[in-house]
């Protein structure tokens, strides 16, 4: 036994090398991931090249050891910028099985919710436990008034949905309690949608119940500068997501955003969507890619068509923080809102309204986007009531 591993020792070393890449790939966070993958690239070709006899596998395998690393050396050289920016952060997640909960007023409303408990901790500085309460579909809880008159939609990614926070805490909830019984709040936000989400999901009818159910809709879309990638397929988490060109100026769904990769292509996004250097070479920010914010633009645009043909509503965007993106939508001819306006001291201190360790708008936050959000529809329902008596 001795003797074979003796013998073997470097290809033993080789075959630890892989496994330990394999393992941090999976287990070490953004920037480090690559950096550490890479050097066990290094150590992996190395062992190889000490193990093989034949001289065209060993110069082949010394080739290959060059080459990672070369790779480790420039993703150490675009992560450093990022080091100490990312902490480690412990998530435990536990679901508690579904149950019947009375959500309305006086019990009248009985619907089926799922409770995911999730744990952060953050070595000894910082922990937090959330309860997150979904109605079948995945919908993050809202107050419930079976005799509501009107709908209020909010359609977004995690910061609708409300990551980090509780269920009272998400600005949906606070506008709902807020709003109260002649309004019914639907939190239709997704962490890691966008708006090719939104069109689909209106296009394909999710709002049809809502809309008989009540006699008026108000819709809002949340959104920030990462939605432009997002609707371009870059950053995509899930392949299933839909995607949609612009085709000769007009908006086409070409299915989902798998269909436009190779399996290949598929395999290679997802064993490096974790490096930097991948970043940094195949994903482009925001304001560099024009045909993205074109794209972004007109989904957004034709959601907003889709809602006034389907049901005669219009869409209010809410923009936070403040971009560039604003002023494109609204020469589209889209209601738009710069969020940031109702958070004077922001610039100056984004973090008091972040989520520690985190980034997403704490319930400071979204108290605030709640106060505006309200007054935004007391101000229309005033402005409706207006012109009607104008026509009487």
């Amino acid at each position: 036994m001795l003797t074979w591993l003796k013998k073997n020792k470097f290809l033993l070393v080789a075959a630890a090398a892989l496994a330990a890449t394999i393992h941090m790939r999976d287990h070490i966070e953004v920037p480090y991931t690559w950096v550490f993958c890479w050097a066990g690239m290094v150590i992996f070709f190395a062992a190889l090249a000490a193990y093989v006899r034949r001289t065209s596998l060993k110069c082949l395998a010394l080739v290959l050891m060059a080459l990672m690393l070369g790779l480790w050396a420039m993703e150490l050289y675009v992560s450093y910028p990022y080091f100490g920016q990312y902490v480690h952060r412990n998530i435990d997640r536990e679901t508690i099985p579904a149950q019947a909960a009375s959500l309305g007023q006086g019990g009248e409303t009985q619907l089926e919710i799922t409770r995911i408990k999730t744990r952060i901790t953050v070595g000894n500085d910082y922990s937090s436990e959330i309860i997150y309460s979904n109605f079948p579909g995945g919908w993050r809880i809202t107050p419930q008034y079976s005799e509501a008159q009107s709908a209020v939609v909010f359609f977004g990614c995690s910061f609708t949905y409300g990551i980090g926070l509780t269920d009272a805490d998400t600005f949906p909830y606070k506008v709902g309690e807020d709003l109260g019984e002649h309004y019914q709040v639907y939190n239709r936000g997704i962490s890691a949608y966008g708006p090719h989400q939104m069109l689909d999901m209106i296009a394909g009818g999710i709002l049809d119940d809502i809309a008989a159910a009540h006699e008026k809709m108000f819709v809002f879309f949340t959104t920030f500068d990462e939605h432009a990638l997002r609707s371009a397929g870059y950053n995509i988490r899930y392949p299933e997501f839909p995607w949609y060109e612009l085709v000769n100026g007009q908006l086409v769904r070409q299915g989902v955003f798998g269909d436009q990769y190779s399996t290949p292509g598929l395999l290679l996004y997802r064993l490096f969507k974790k490096s930097q250097l991948y970043q940094s070479m195949f994903i482009p920010k925001p304001d560099r890619l024009q045909p993205a914010i074109d794209l972004y633009t007109a989904i957004i645009k034709q959601s907003d068509l889709e809602l006034q043909k389907l049901y005669g509503a219009r869409l209010t965007v809410l923009i936070w923080p403040a971009n560039a993106y604003g002023e494109i939508l609204r020469q589209q001819g889209l209601d738009v809102v710069d969020l940031e306006q109702f958070f004077p001291d922001y610039r100056q201190n984004p973090e008091k309204y972040k989520i520690p360790y985190d980034g997403h708008p704490n319930a400071l936050a979204n108290e605030i986007v709640t106060q505006a959000i309200v007054k935004m529809i007391h101000q229309e329902e005033n402005k409706q009531a207006a012109t009607d008596n104008r026509q009487q």
